[in-house]
């Protein structure tokens, strides 16, 4: 009988301290329960937060700890493990109820695990197993994320350095070369500006048509100067005013117009043509009248 009484008060201790350490965690608003639903990133600024009921259980399960002078700490939630963070000190439980901190732990620390927990301590006392703490609920810690590495540009890629053709500086924008290799000279402001390559095909349809108006006005020119010349050659000189008959006269028909022509040489050196003498052409030829009284 007295054996099961000693039992029952031993199971009502246990469950009441039981109940009283959930209730410790219950007090915590940032982290807060269930265990590691709540989680923190290296290098974001996280504000750990508790309630004013928290103050009560300091008397109950860590009396040492003066609340007006208690140190939070983040330490690992494995006691089986080693590792502790001290994040501020001189912490009035009282009269205070958050904590920025910036979360900072090394890649050695975070590669040992990634639960831990924040314990109210006493002042100058690291944390070991079985020391007086006001522990929150267990929280799970993720790196940092990757650094993402971007480059600006204006342009195209263009290799900085110097032109060979005009001694002229290439480069359009200013940028890294991680590799080491060469860049390609074929990216940026091309060598020779005034190959056909950097032609558009209206420019390239543009010359062209020039060049065939141009041949065509050319062709044109020399086509009507032949011509002109042609017909000048063709049109016979005209005799002077002043050289009288002894000039042979005749009509030469040049592009369907009549006109006289006076030719200084004789009939036979113009073939197929008639010559007439100049008296017959001055006087037409009449038959003189009868004489009267006939």
């Amino acid at each position: 009988m007295v054996a099961f009484r000693y039992t029952a008060v031993l199971l009502s201790t246990f469950f009441a301290v039981l109940c009283g350490a959930q209730f410790v965690q219950d007090a915590w608003i940032s982290p807060a329960t269930p265990d590691f639903s709540s989680s923190i990133q290296i290098g974001k600024t996280y504000e750990i937060r508790w309630s004013e009921d928290l103050v009560g259980f300091f008397g109950t399960y860590a009396p040492s700890i003066d609340i007006t002078d208690a140190t939070l700490w983040l330490t690992v939630s494995d006691d089986a493990l080693d590792g502790s963070i001290k994040i501020k000190e001189g912490i009035n439980v009282q009269t205070t109820n958050r904590v920025e901190w910036e979360v900072a732990l090394t890649d050695a620390q975070l590669q040992r695990t990634t639960k831990w927990v924040f314990r109210f301590l006493k002042a100058d006392t690291p944390w070991a197993v079985g020391t007086e703490e006001i522990s929150s609920p267990p929280v799970i810690v993720k790196a940092a994320p990757a650094e993402e590495m971007t480059t600006a540009t204006t342009g195209p890629p263009a290799a900085t350095g110097t032109n060979e053709n005009n001694g002229e500086d290439t480069s359009s924008t200013t940028a890294t070369n991680t590799g080491g290799a060469r860049a390609n000279p074929t990216d940026g402001t091309p060598e020779n500006s005034g190959s056909s390559a950097g032609l558009s095909g209206g420019a390239k349809g543009g010359i062209a048509g020039g060049v065939i108006g141009g041949l065509a006005i050319i062709g044109g020119a020399v086509g009507f100067l032949l011509w002109r010349r042609k017909k000048t050659q063709g049109e016979p000189a005209q005799p002077p005013a002043d050289y009288g008959t002894d000039y042979k006269t005749t009509t030469h028909e040049v592009s369907g117009v009549s006109s006289p022509m006076t030719q200084p040489g004789p009939p036979s050196e113009l073939p197929g043509a008639s010559y007439f003498q100049a008296s017959e052409l001055e006087a037409p030829h009449t038959t003189p009248p009868p004489p009267r009284g006939a």
